[in-house]
């Protein structure tokens, strides 16, 4: 993604309580609940809407019994059922988008750790590349302690992102 139109975050109708006067989590990202979609814009003075995204569902993952297991770095893997519209992307911005990476579980403690292990993608990837007026459905496995209530922060612009409440 080129510095001059990064990814931005902007709110959609009915998100989650904020904690804050922003409507942002004491995080910086947007609240978001299962099934409420998530909107990227190009970020720039024309601020383009290129793509929805909703996190349908959490659940545990079926690996894929080909692949070479690695034990979860973080404790265990969930799933995240995922369906995207992409629009027109006249700033190029979609191909920055990489639902594979990205991914940060933050514990009710506030310690954070990185989702988008290697153990994650063994187990299952198959993020598309985002690509113009298109329709995807796929999941997004990620690596989260065991045992922990927390959020999962999706943030591919380092901008504030979005994030979804994870209990256990």
């Amino acid at each position: 993604m080129s510095p001059a139109a990064p990814a931005t975050v902007a709110p959609a109708p009915a998100a989650a309580a904020p904690t804050s006067p922003t409507g942002l989590s004491p995080r910086g990202a947007l609240p978001k609940q299962l099934g409420q979609a998530a909107i990227v814009t190009t970020g720039t003075s024309s601020n383009v809407h290129v793509l929805d995204f909703t996190v349908q569902q959490i659940t545990e993952p079926r690996c894929d019994s080909s692949s070479g297991r690695e034990a979860p770095k973080n404790g265990r893997l969930v799933s995240l059922k995922v369906d995207a519209v992409s629009k027109d992307d006249p700033n190029n911005v979609l191909p920055a988008i990489l639902f594979g990476a990205g991914w940060e579980f933050v514990g009710a403690d506030g310690r954070s750790v990185e989702a988008s292990t290697t153990a994650a993608a063994i187990c299952h990837y198959d993020a598309p590349q985002i690509k113009p007026n298109r329709t995807y459905s796929f999941d997004v496995v990620l690596d989260v302690p065991k045992g922990q209530t927390g959020v999962l922060v999706f943030d591919p612009a380092r901008n504030g992102g979005w994030e979804w409440a994870l209990t256990t």
